[in-house]
């Protein structure tokens, strides 16, 4: 249904955020898994990689691996500048549109805008255009940009100092595994109702004790 109604099933800038975003208008139920998920990885080319390496921003124009309308079709009241802030932003927006043509996607503006000002500082004018031509301008909005960036400095904050709390904290040798059943044979002996006759054979890492398997079964 989702392609038959836009000629493709990535309906804006980011693929993964479109797609997910999208499909809300043409789904009738959803599947919730209990269980975390977590799919860990990047390659230097994509735009997790690049936000890694502080290069994920540029002008909108200049990126070709953007479908051919997003310049043309850009809502103008979100900073016109390829970043991640912007580019997931703007994805939304355009295929909530899909999902609810009668009704204008409810953006949070102030979050994108704090986000652009602590992320993004050098893109200060675009993100002055954006504010200007926003029908909510005006102090109120102002205030809620204020307020968000003092939130997004004071998480940064927390977060370095973790960071280095937790460097201080490492051990100087750390130990080194071989294989997956020789981690979690140590994970499971630091646990408090660690099994007390869970053993790891020296020489071929085997576990005895633990169940070390992972159910694949369907959420």
């Amino acid at each position: 249904a989702l392609f038959k109604k836009c000629g493709t099933y990535f309906p804006g800038a980011s693929p993964d955020m479109a797609n997910a975003v999208a499909l809300t208008g043409f789904v009738n139920a959803i599947l919730y898994c209990p269980l975390p998920i977590l799919i860990s990885g990047h390659s230097p080319k994509s735009g997790g990689g690049k936000g890694s390496a502080g290069t994920h921003h540029g002008a909108l124009e200049n990126q070709t691996q953007l479908p051919k309308n997003t310049v043309a079709d850009w809502n103008a009241a979100i900073p016109k500048f390829w970043s991640g802030v912007t580019v997931y932003a703007q994805s939304v927006y355009t295929a909530a549109k899909i999902a609810d043509p009668g009704k204008e996607p409810a953006l949070n503006y102030s979050k994108i805008y704090a986000a652009s000002l602590v992320f993004e500082r050098r893109y200060w004018r675009e993100l002055l255009v954006a504010i200007r031509v926003n029908s909510e301008n005006g102090v109120w909005l102002w205030a809620k940009i204020a307020v968000d960036v003092c939130r997004m400095i004071m998480v940064r904050g927390l977060s370095f100092a973790k960071n280095i709390f937790f460097k201080m904290k490492m051990q100087k040798n750390p130990k080194k595994y071989d294989n997956i059943e020789q981690v979690m044979a140590a994970i499971a002996q630091t646990r408090p109702d660690a099994e007390t006759d869970a053993e790891t054979d020296a020489e071929t890492g085997e576990v005895r004790g633990i169940d070390t398997s992972v159910d694949a079964s369907p959420c």
